[in-house]
């Protein structure tokens, strides 16, 4: 700057914004171009994700193949091991270095070879038809020859049958470089187009999803009786290589292929649905593929227009509006979510009896790396998973020139070594996992109603009486159903968090810190759970909170004519916790009978049996349900689930279904689908704070049952644990067997059974509730399911319910602010293995339980190895209350925060709701987790 234009600006007298404008008025205009050009490319640097300066500074040497594999793994010892390819550096073409610009590529620009293929027309059998297009080393060499009539089958060529992905056929680019190249190193290649693609029509009314195996498994017959001593392989491309997994798990020992290569699968449909409804590049694929969609059924749209939902097809943009409009319809699901769970490869993993080979890029835009089996492949020896860093999804783009596939090659050189190995014909014996089994849809077949969001209307609990006396409407009187939706309907108001509490981590972080609960003292029944375990009952009564009422001390207020609500806390939560003193104090003070059902372990009680609970244990809440109803067999009996103990109720409901014994539930801040939770809370920084925050109240839990981990699961693990998903590793997966040795955990509802079977019994004739919060709402919420129309609970209440405890894993594993809710929580699972230490001691690993520093891995160190799960992934699936919604036959109130930073909004059941009239989800933009404070004071919990 010039000395006259700094005494120009010194001399003035203007404001000192006109100063700071008339000095960057006089930097050059192309500072200003250079700057912008800077924060333009650091943008679309990161936003297309880039990785052209991680290359330089690795020299352009590529980063290394990750195998995950079984250490006794023949397949690793006598087949990978041998494939250099596998063992090397992937390097992207450097002008390729995005997964966005890898995949985008290959759609648009891919070049693939050009060749004819030779077509066979095969029927299914139930009047489709598929395509057949097979490529022989004759039809792209020159120089060999054969007729025009006849399929190239030489005796000893062995055969790969190639499965496209979703709306791709052999013509596809990367299918035709897939098989060309194949091909021309001496296969006989045959693609299986899908029913409706390759040229062919729709000739049955069946089209094909992610989940059908039938029209795979036709083909592989087919072809095995053509060529008997041929040996078979099959490569299954993004939802192909889906649809492959779960025919290869389905079939199990009676498999008729030697091996197989699954490349960019999926292998959770839901998590893959979620993530590409994330951002708005991932929001981009959600479209592509949504267009794809559109087009085939505009192909096929006299099919289309007679089974499915036309209008809603056209209106579609993304996969899942395609999916309600078209698939569910078609293929007979109830919603777009029980379709993804239910067609997902990854649950059928554990029964491959085959040798496969897995490849994805940890930078697939389109199949996230959180659905990836680590856990699974290091414990079926007959797969191996190989991960690069960069790829993208189907691209793979290699040298300058961008001509070579490096999945291509790879796929050859495993299958080639494969084929010469003594592996194949040989039948591959290994006991049954305990993956998920597939499963008929669990939702009932009732007419959709709208879920609730808000309302205007003004709540008032002391009116819930009123609603208690609708519950009991008999059908001669109208429509039960209708009544109790629009009873419930007309409590809601919106919700306002506290000003200076505008925030879900404050929120939930002052929950745990600053909550200020009331003070007042429980009167405690101790339950006998029937197999040795025992659960503390902790009752309130309105005298019990009242000054001017008084009763003797010696016996639970138990009024004949007064309603009973069963609360079931969260993860590693009890009585005590603040949220559950808000709760029971409250709805005392308002005339409730109130009795908060502790897990195993938990208010202070021992682990007096080889069993503790999880987030799928409902035998405790179904006992608990039954002993309170034989004890008040007319009172109306309600349950209220908070977070991970919603997701137990939830699932107890569907279990049970029409056995129910409830009137009604509320499920607050459920996780739903504990999969997607534990993807959730490890997605970024404070995330995975609430991982660890979580996983550490599982070490302490441990801790207390020291000698019960360290008996029946791996109490190293537990201790090293850091995270939920290694705490149940270790932990839950171990012990988790529902008979003994056995501590509770998401899943167990036993305990919560007894506790009402408990106080059923003591008050026949009183009305019985059950409110569960966080994880004690998914236990409750699956024990609702598991009864169904058995429960003795007249409704129940889900607070902050997990759902899907995967989901939720994942989730508060994301970032930093969720991670430390993931350590929090741990910390809270060490310290409850620290009270039972000698439990987890004996049951677990000790040392992985004091490692632990997140849910994760207390789980893995402690919850798997007591709760008999081959991996915490598997523990959350199987834990999960979203598959029992549809089996809940009592009222459900389910109340959840959008923004809740450990029970992630992608778990919620908002189809699921829309499908069972007796379920009503309430959800606010804000509150937390199972915060709700409002107020100026905060002294109020909404």
């Amino acid at each position: 700057m010039s000395l006259s234009s700094m005494e120009m600006i010194s001399s003035s007298t203007d404001s000192p914004y006109k100063l700071l404008f008339t000095a960057l008025s006089l930097i050059p205009i192309t500072h200003y171009v250079i700057g912008l050009f800077v924060l333009s490319f650091i943008f679309l640097y990161n936003f297309l994700e880039f990785h052209i300066i991680q290359d330089m500074l690795t020299g352009f040497r590529g980063q290394h193949v990750e195998l995950t594999f079984n250490t006794c793994s023949t397949l690793y010892h006598e087949v990978i091991s041998k494939c250099s390819l596998l063992h090397g550096r992937y390097l992207a073409t450097p002008w390729l270095t995005s997964p966005h610009l890898q995949t985008t590529f290959l759609r648009f620009f891919g070049r693939p070879p050009v060749f004819n293929y030779r077509r066979e027309v095969f029927n299914t059998g139930d009047g489709g038809i598929v395509a057949l297009d097979w490529l022989a080393r004759s039809d792209v060499v020159e120089n060999e020859d054969i007729g025009n009539d006849e399929l190239h089958q030489d005796a000893n060529t062995p055969i790969v049958i190639v499965i496209p992905g979703l709306t791709s056929d052999s013509d596809s680019v990367y299918i035709k470089h897939l098989t060309f190249y194949m091909a021309k190193r001496g296969w006989n290649v045959v693609v299986s187009n899908h029913r409706g693609l390759g040229g062919v029509p729709l000739t049955s009314d069946f089209f094909y999803t992610g989940g059908w195996t039938n029209d795979l498994r036709k083909v592989v017959e087919h072809i095995r009786s053509q060529s008997p001593d041929v040996p078979l392989f099959v490569v299954g491309t993004s939802l192909g290589a889906n649809m492959m997994v779960k025919y290869l798990g389905e079939d199990g020992d009676d498999i008729l292929i030697d091996g197989a290569a699954a490349v960019c699968c999926p292998w959770d449909l839901l998590l893959c649905n979620r993530f590409i409804g994330r951002n708005a590049v991932q929001r981009f694929y959600d479209r592509a593929l949504g267009a794809g969609l559109k087009r085939y059924a505009k192909k096929h749209q006299e099919f289309f227009t007679r089974l499915a939902d036309w209008d809603g097809i056209e209106k579609a943009r993304r996969v899942r509006e395609f999916d309600t409009s078209g698939t569910c319809l078609v293929a007979k699901f109830d919603t777009a979510d029980t379709y993804y769970r239910e067609s997902s490869c990854v649950g059928y993993v554990g029964r491959i009896k085959v040798p496969l080979l897995c490849i994805s890029a940890l930078d697939d835009p389109v199949c996230t790396k959180e659905a990836l089996i680590w856990d699974e492949c290091r414990v079926n020896k007959n797969i191996i998973l190989a991960t690069t860093q960069h790829g993208g999804h189907l691209g793979y783009f290699d040298g300058t020139d961008a001509k070579g596939v490096w999945w291509v090659r790879a796929v050859d050189e495993y299958l080639t070594v494969l084929g010469s190995s003594t592996m194949i014909r040989r039948q591959n014996k290994m006991p049954d996992s305990m993956l998920i089994r597939p499963q008929k849809s669990l939702v009932n077949k009732d007419p959709y109603i709208g879920y609730v969001k808000k309302t205007d209307n003004q709540i008032h609990v002391d009116n819930l009486t009123k609603m208690t006396k609708i519950l009991k409407i008999t059908d001669a009187q109208g429509s039960e159903t209708s009544s109790r939706v629009d009873s419930i309907i007309f409590f809601l108001k919106r919700y306002l968090s506290t000003p200076w509490l505008t925030s879900p981590h404050l929120q939930t972080t002052f929950l745990r810190f600053f909550g200020r609960p009331p003070v007042f003292n429980y009167r405690r029944e101790v339950l006998n759970t029937g197999d040795g375990g025992i659960v503390a009952l902790d009752w309130l009564a309105r005298s019990d909170v009242m000054e001017k009422e008084e009763m003797g001390n010696g016996e639970v207020h138990q009024d004949a004519n007064t309603p009973i609500v069963i609360v079931i806390p969260g993860l590693t939560s009890d009585s005590d916790s603040v949220y559950i003193k808000h709760l029971t104090f409250y709805m005392a003070k308002r005339g409730w009978n109130v009795v908060v059902s502790n897990h195993r372990g938990l208010g202070g009680v021992p682990l007096t049996s080889d069993f503790f609970y999880n987030g799928s244990w409902t035998n405790d809440m179904r006992k608990v349900v039954e002993h309170i109803r034989s004890q008040s067999p007319d009172v109306p009996l309600f349950m209220v689930g908070t977070s991970l103990g919603a997701n137990m109720m939830v699932k107890y409901l569907g279990e049970d279904g029409d056995d129910i014994l409830l009137d009604g539930a509320a499920a607050v801040c459920c996780p739903w689908d504990l999969l997607l939770c534990d993807r959730f809370i490890g997605r970024n920084a404070i995330q995975r704070f609430y991982d660890k925050a979580l996983g550490a109240g599982l070490k302490r839990y441990a801790k207390m049952h020291q000698e019960f981990f360290t008996r029946l699961s791996d109490w190293g693990g537990i201790e090293k644990a850091r995270r939920v998903r290694e705490f149940d590793t270790s932990g839950t997966c171990l012990v988790g067997k529902f008979d003994s040795d056995f501590f509770y955990n998401g899943s167990w509802t036993n305990d919560m059974r007894k506790v009402v079977e408990h106080i059923r019994s003591q008050s026949p004739d009183v009305p019985l509730f059950m409110v569960g919060t966080s994880l004690g709402a998914n236990m409750m919420v699956k024990y609702l399911g598991e009864d169904g129309d058995n429960i003795l609970l007249d409704g129940a209440a889900a607070v902050c319910c997990p759902w899907d405890l995967l989901l939720c894993d994942r989730f508060i594993g994301r970032n930093a602010i969720q991670r430390f809710y993931d350590k929090a929580l741990g910390a809270g699972l060490k310290r409850y293995a620290k009270m039972h230490q000698e439990f987890f001691t004996r049951l677990s690993d000790w040392g992985g339980i004091e490692k632990a520093r997140r849910v994760r891995e207390f789980d893995t160190s402690g919850t798997c190895l007591v709760g008999k799960f081959d991996t915490a992934d598997i523990y959350y699936r199987e834990s999960s209350c979203v598959g029992y919604v549809g089996r809940i036959k009592v009222p459900l109130l389910c109340i959840s925060a959008l923004d809740d930073p450990v029970c992630t909004k992608e778990a919620l059941i908002w189809d699921e709701c829309r499908v069972n009239k007796n379920v009503i989800l309430a959800t606010t933009q804000h509150g937390g987790h199972l915060g709700y404070f409002d107020g100026m004071d905060a002294k109020g919990v909404w």
